[in-house]
């Protein structure tokens, strides 16, 4: 997406920050798969596991109260009990547009 928006003389630039990226992370990976041995192998995934889970703590206290912002207006008219209206279509003349549904019963197409 930033290469797509980014203008026609930076577009190089915006491509050049993200192979950068992939080779580091890649350099990273063969940095560490060493490390990634029997004895060590339980760390290898509990650590981030353990992270993770701290993180996603710290998320949920930090940003709780974008619950109840106003632009979740759908689930606020459900709870209220209002019913969810949708946009309605423009209403067509009987010469206009498709026959009602008492003139299909009736057989008047």
């Amino acid at each position: 997406m930033a290469y797509s928006r980014s203008p026609p003389g930076m577009k190089a630039l915006v491509m050049s920050l993200f192979l950068a990226t992939n080779a580091l992370s890649y350099a990273l990976g063969e940095i560490i798969t060493p490390a990634i041995a029997d004895p060590h192998l339980i760390w290898v995934w509990g650590g981030p596991a353990i992270a993770l889970a701290a993180q996603t703590v710290i998320f949920w206290f930090r940003y709780k109260h974008m619950d109840n912002d106003e632009f979740m207006t759908y689930e606020e008219e459900v709870e209220k009990g209002k019913p969810v209206t949708h946009a309605e279509p423009e209403t067509i003349g009987e010469d206009e547009g498709p026959k009602g549904e008492k003139e299909i019963e009736a057989g008047n197409l």
